[in-house]
């Protein structure tokens, strides 16, 4: 069976062991690895050949170095949770926003396998 690799970007911890927890439980999803603090999310998405690569934002903006990975490494998609829990949205090649909603264990997982598919589809929570 094909797993989604999966790396986890920087983010706050609760929210990071939150999302491990959750990968962790699905047969589908294998964590391979995690950005250190300060490192950079091209290299480890690259070295780690990640599916989804799953980060913290601030806001709905597109940041410059998820821009920089969607541009890079054709393919990769990005889950950007907002920090505090509440929002999430899917990137693509685009880079391509797509708003998932409120965040909730099961739209997390739902996000994680829609992001694997192109183009990346609305997920509702």
């Amino acid at each position: 069976m094909d797993h989604i690799r999966i790396l986890l970007g920087s983010m706050p911890p609760l929210l990071r062991d939150i999302v491990a927890e959750l990968v962790g439980r699905q047969r589908d999803m294998h964590i391979v690895g995690e950005v250190d603090v300060g490192g950079s999310l091209r290299s480890s998405a690259r070295r780690f050949d990640a599916d989804v690569v799953i980060l913290g934002v601030e806001s709905s903006d597109v940041p410059v170095d998820v821009q920089d990975l969607v541009y890079e490494q054709r393919g990769a998609k990005v889950l950007a949770v907002e920090a505090d829990g509440r929002h999430a949205w899917i990137y693509d090649l685009r880079p391509h926003q797509v708003r998932i909603g409120e965040v909730s264990p099961r739209m997390l997982i739902d996000a994680i396998r829609a992001a694997t598919s192109a183009p990346a589809a609305q997920v509702h929570s």
